[in-house]
């Protein structure tokens, strides 16, 4: 409110300032596709950067709540009574901009903003179906700010570029990453069978589904005073421990760890996902014999049809 009130204007001043000021704010919102993509970037916890975008929003809905306020005081009442305006509320409920008075433009606007909190509510009963639906509105919610904003001039349109700018940026960034890490070359498999006369080879050309992995996100924990570390993963999970158990082999045999033992435990819903990651797992479990010297690595595999 400092912001909005130094240097005091008269009101209507104030509420264009406190308009644009919560749109300055909600930038940081679109910061990047997923908190904790950002998070990384940061260098922060995924903790603190939640806390940052959930004070950067009640911030900005305070702003846009005082320029709604300032806008209906300065321009006239809201009366649900005359069906514009009744239809105006509808519209803005739903997130979509279909008014043409600029008096209803800023309170579709708020409203959406608003609206969007609604699924986070939800968000226990499926937080999956929640945080979509809130990423969706939020969308929704940018277009109907891009209408309500007056077209004339570079501000406070500009804003809004920036935030495009960075949310764009953020993705490219993030889907680079992703597919660096999950070295994009679509290979296809093959067999071969060489006899001694005869040679067979064959190409399967299988239906192929491609998953990608992202991860392991949030800042890593230093081990270098453990000697015991216990690795939880669950289903295709281990894909992202992997990495991180063949380089506490690596540091085990090098002696730059005091690290003894590893306790790893794995829980797996279909047995199919275990055959998938025999082999990588197996590639680590090979790393612990170069030297002779081996680690203490026990492994639990949780499972019904195991036991």
């Amino acid at each position: 409110m400092t912001c909005v009130l130094v240097y005091f204007p008269g009101m209507t001043q104030a509420g264009f300032r406190a308009g644009r000021l919560s749109i300055i704010n909600t930038i940081l919102l679109f910061a990047g596709p997923h908190l904790s993509f950002v998070a990384d970037m940061l260098g922060v916890s995924i903790r603190t950067c939640r806390r940052l975008h959930v004070l950067a929003g009640l911030v900005a809905i305070l702003l846009a709540v005082f320029h709604a306020i300032v806008g209906a005081a300065t321009k006239g009442t809201f009366s649900l009574q005359t069906p514009r305006n009744l239809w105006a509320l509808i519209v803005g409920l739903l997130s979509l901009d279909l008014c043409r008075d600029q008096a209803n433009r800023y309170r579709e606007a708020i409203l959406s903003f608003c609206v969007q909190l609604i699924p986070l509510a939800l968000r226990h009963l499926s937080y999956e179906i929640a945080l979509r639906i809130h990423q969706l509105l939020s969308f929704v919610f940018a277009y109907a700010v891009w209408c309500h904003i007056p077209s004339v001039g570079l501000f406070p349109r500009l804003y809004l570029y920036i935030a495009s700018g960075i949310f764009l940026t953020a993705v490219a960034l993030q889907l680079g990453l992703v597919c660096y890490r999950n070295k994009l070359g679509l290979c296809r498999a093959r067999i071969s069978y060489d006899l001694k006369h005869n040679q067979v080879s064959r190409s399967m050309a299988l239906p192929q589904s491609i998953v990608l992995f992202s991860g392991p996100h949030g800042q890593p924990w230093r081990t270098d005073g453990y000697e015991n570390i216990l690795l939880i993963a669950t289903g295709f999970g281990i894909a992202a421990h992997l990495p991180y158990l063949r380089k506490l082999i690596y540091d085990h045999h090098t002696r730059t760890v005091p690290l003894r033992r590893i306790h790893l435990v794995w829980q797996i819903d279909d047995l199919d996902i275990g055959i998938a990651a025999q082999q990588l797992l197996n590639k680590a479990l090979a790393e612990d014999s170069l030297d002779g010297d081996y680690l203490c690595l026990p492994l639990y595999l949780l499972h019904s049809r195991l036991c």
